[in-house]
């Protein structure tokens, strides 16, 4: 009689071991054919998957990347472009296969006028000089609205908020050491050029300084607090280091404007003493650019004077790009020259045409401002429509402090107001300073505006409801406390009980 054959299986150690050397096996091979991109790749990846088992994951995944995308550069992919590619993949997927709504984002209304604002830059390639500059800037555009779209979708809790807002600081932490390294031992004369743009670096350590305040108000453990504290003294003297006109004027006024959030608000008042003593030692560092950041600093006023009205030397190089911008839109005032033409337009035409110029450009310029560089690549329909969803996503967080119950607790205050303030410095000075309609970090704080809105009216609703059955008496279900005191966790409100 025959003995019947017994399948042998492998042991599940062995074949996590067999997967380990085939998968180090594979990225080996794609390593050695596509260069160290695979790994950000694979990171990509991961992302989806993530995306897919627990999308908020993917988030924080990619926000801990966007404080440091310009230190890891592959191909010419950034680590947070290759993993946002992997989050937005991993996401769609996600909704698909648990087959859920989407009404979170088509009931948003900064969703619809991202659409409209998408369908008109694509729609510039009927008039537009170099179609192939708004084909490639309708691509990225389209990433960053996806991006924004995500935020608001996942974000459920507020708890998630603060998740996100401790991987920002914590990725911060790194960009502004350093932009710190590099203002103290490196041989660049303005630090931060490898991280996010000398500029860009500097307006990154600017809006994500709120979020560092509110660290210091809401959390109780250590850890978390002394990340803040390191945050707000290393961002200050990297963003010194970077000797950024701006953000050196806007740096003590976010600080100021926080500090007497944090006073108000009764908790971590200690902790800003401690902040203030780690701003100074991180200034003092830098004591050898003392006179450097002294020159800088008093440039400031003449600067400003010939970027608004020219002098014997003609308009400062920001002012005279800002006044190629209004030429082009007062040519071109309701559709503009087309997406992404303002760098052609001026390259080819308007530096001939406009005073005020003090050199001849031979290559392709930016408009250094997302408002005046709007207006002209689209017209008055262009502005109107990115002015509105900036606006929609401000009024959001303006109405989401506004409520009782964020009011009522001094850390969804400070939440808030942090990033009310963030959003204000993105949408203001910062839009008007530099082209951050292309920017990853202001797209996550447009999102998550919307975010902050339906979790405050969601907050006050479940408050609202608590307090109706206070008052109607119904029954609820006490704290273990009152197990503890051996009284019954049932107690009839409406009858003596007390919450």
């Amino acid at each position: 009689m025959a003995v019947p054959a017994t399948a042998y299986r492998m042991p599940g150690s062995q074949m996590a071991l067999l997967l380990i050397i085939l998968i180090s096996l594979g990225v080996g091979v794609a390593m050695a054919m596509y260069g160290p991109v695979v790994l950000l790749g694979a990171a990509g990846a991961v992302g989806a998957v993530l995306m897919i088992r627990r999308p908020f994951w993917g988030v924080l995944m990619l926000a801990a990347t966007l404080p440091v995308e310009n230190a890891a550069v592959f191909s010419g992919f950034t680590a947070a472009r290759l993993i946002g590619l992997g989050v937005a993949t991993g996401w769609l997927v996600g909704k698909i296969l648990r087959n859920e709504s989407f009404s979170r984002v088509f009931g948003a209304a900064v969703t619809w006028l991202s659409i409209a604002f998408l369908t008109l830059v694509i729609s510039s390639t009927f008039w537009a000089d170099n179609t192939d500059a708004v084909r490639s800037g309708f691509i990225r555009l389209v990433q960053l609205v996806a991006l924004g779209v995500i935020v608001l979708d996942v974000i459920d809790s507020w708890e998630d908020v603060q998740k996100l807002f401790r991987v920002l600081i914590a990725s911060g932490i790194v960009a502004a050491g350093l932009t710190m390294f590099d203002a103290v031992a490196g041989d660049a004369v303005r630090a931060g050029e490898n991280i996010a743009g000398i500029n860009g670096t500097a307006e990154l350590l600017v809006t994500l300084m709120p979020c560092a305040f509110y660290l210091l108000v809401s959390e109780r453990t250590l850890l978390w607090r002394l990340l803040g504290v390191a945050y707000i003294g290393l961002a200050s003297g990297a963003v010194l280091g970077t000797l950024s006109r701006a953000s050196i004027m806007l740096l003590p006024v976010v600080i100021v404007i926080m500090s007497l959030q944090v006073l108000r608000a009764g908790r971590g008042r200690g902790w800003l003493l401690v902040g203030f003593a780690v701003v100074t030692v991180a200034v003092f560092s830098q004591e050898d650019s003392f006179a450097r950041l002294e020159r800088r600093i008093q440039s400031i006023v003449p600067y400003l004077t010939t970027t608004v009205q020219a002098d014997a030397g003609g308009l400062s190089v920001r002012g005279y790009h800002l006044a190629v911008g209004v030429a082009m839109f007062r040519d071109h005032p309701v559709l503009g020259v087309g997406y992404e033409n303002f760098g052609d337009q001026f390259l080819y035409r308007y530096q001939f045409i406009v005073p005020g110029g003090t050199e001849l450009w031979l290559s392709r310029r930016s408009p250094h401002s997302s408002h005046v560089g709007i207006m002209a690549d689209l017209g008055l329909v262009g502005i109107i429509l990115w002015l509105s969803i900036l606006t929609v996503a401000i009024a959001s967080v303006w109405r989401a402090c506004r409520r009782p119950a964020v009011r009522q607790d001094q850390a969804l205050a400070t939440l808030t107001f942090g990033l009310l303030i963030s959003l204000l410095l993105q949408a203001g000075p910062y839009a008007f300073y530099g082209p951050n309609q292309k920017s990853k970090l202001l797209w996550v704080l447009l999102g998550l505006g919307v975010a902050i809105w339906r979790l405050a009216r969601t907050h006050d609703e479940m408050e609202f409801e608590s307090d109706t059955d206070e008052e109607a008496g119904v029954w609820i279900e006490e704290s273990p406390v009152y197990p503890r005191l051996r009284q019954d966790p049932l107690v009839p409100i409406g009858s003596g009980g007390s919450r």
